[in-house]
């Protein structure tokens, strides 16, 4: 499998784009931005589509079709978030068709439901990751970190009330309403700009911990859980691939989870050791699927 082999197409959602570039930085594959090379498609054997658009059936059946080449799907949101969506609900029925007309060879999902919904053509993977030097910083207490992606469907409501005033929460670009509803409770909020790299990471290293506590069944994999990890920070996450995959103290609110924190922290780069497992494990995974689908026979 050579990655000169294997495009992505990001389309500006944050989550996929995140994966496409993990996997660029592992050599398994090259990621076009919202455009492909068409310059570049006679050396290329299959493309992967992050998520769905209304324009995406034509490009997936020109690229199958006209260009005869492989055309998976990479498809990050469980079932619940999707049906919390009236875009992503109505695409779901699209892949479906497309899949059965073989037009889609494959679906790559972080979710067991999507698997189960998609069938036979699609593939549970593990993303891939990468690790980032530790920056020498210390911890901010009273900071918390929120830097996933904040609107109706992530319950970010549930975490300013558990947090009130104690807390200065640290968040990147939030709705207005979300905004005031912070203030009416008196929450101490710091809205960031976009970052660079290093200095996100910098912020994150400087959290006393990071907030992940989404609405049940709506989280696959979360990159905003790793990167905590990663810098060596705990995270208190509602997230259920964490609780089911690795092993940490479960609390009925965060309250109950913030005191045990303080009372009994971990040793220095306990986090960061078991970012690095989950590293290996992630990155061993992904790469198996990916060339186990490249290595198969095209389906015609």
């Amino acid at each position: 499998m050579n990655e000169s082999k294997i495009v992505t197409i990001d389309v500006g959602f944050p989550a996929l784009g995140r994966i496409f570039t993990e996997m660029e930085r592992l050599g398994i594959s090259r990621n076009f931005d919202r455009q492909l090379d068409t310059a570049s498609l006679p050396f290329i054997d299959v493309v992967i589509i992050g998520a769905w658009w209304p324009e995406a059936t034509l490009v997936a059946s020109t690229l199958r079709d006209r260009y005869k080449k492989r055309v998976w799907v990479l498809w990050a949101s469980p079932l619940l978030q999707a049906e919390l969506s009236v875009a992503e609900i109505d695409y779901l029925p699209w892949i479906k068709r497309l899949i059965k007309e073989e037009t889609i060879e494959y679906v790559l999902t972080g979710s067991q439901e999507m698997v189960e919904y998609f069938g036979e053509r699609s593939r549970f993977i593990k993303y891939p990751l990468s690790m980032k030097p530790l920056p020498r910083i210390d911890a901010q207490m009273g900071h918390a970190g929120l830097f996933g992606p904040i609107h109706y469907r992530k319950n970010i409501l549930h975490q300013l009330m558990a947090l009130s005033k104690d807390f200065t929460i640290h968040t990147g670009p939030i709705d207005g309403a979300y905004k005031n509803f912070a203030q009416s409770l008196g929450v101490r909020l710091i809205e960031h700009p976009w970052l660079p790299e290093e200095e996100f990471y910098k912020l994150v290293a400087s959290m006393e911990f990071g907030l992940q506590c989404s609405v049940p069944g709506v989280e696959s994999f979360s990159y905003t859980v790793y990167d905590f990890l990663q810098m060596d920070r705990p995270v208190i996450s509602t997230v259920e691939w964490l609780q089911e995959n690795w092993s940490g103290f479960r609390y009925p609110d965060i309250r109950s989870a913030i005191e045990r924190l303080r009372k009994e922290p971990r040793e220095k780069y306990h986090y960061r050791r078991m970012a690095e497992k989950m590293l290996v494990e992630h990155n061993e995974g992904f790469r198996k699927t990916i060339a186990d689908l490249y290595n198969s026979p095209a389906i015609h």
